[in-house]
């Protein structure tokens, strides 16, 4: 993660070490905080998920869940 990617890219990093070992997990694994957003996460931010093409740029702050949990809706492929 680093200035000038996409969010896209980042998750689609996250994804690519998934689908190595088989699994997947297509909801966002994180989104942007800080002074400049509404406090609710239900506001359009940047959002570290598939096609979000909000560039990352220096000085942006995000909250990352990089988290799989049983029932979340990540499953190993067949």
């Amino acid at each position: 993660m680093k200035p000038g990617v996409t969010c896209h890219d980042v998750w689609a990093a996250w994804q690519a070490v998934l689908e190595r070992e088989g699994y997947e997990k297509h909801s966002r694994i994180g989104y942007s905080l800080g002074l400049n957003y509404h406090p609710t996460w239900r506001d359009h931010t940047a959002s570290l998920r598939s096609g979000e093409l909000v560039e990352i740029k220096p000085g942006m702050c995000f909250h990352i869940l990089c988290g799989m949990w049983a029932g979340d809706g990540t499953k190993k492929g067949e």
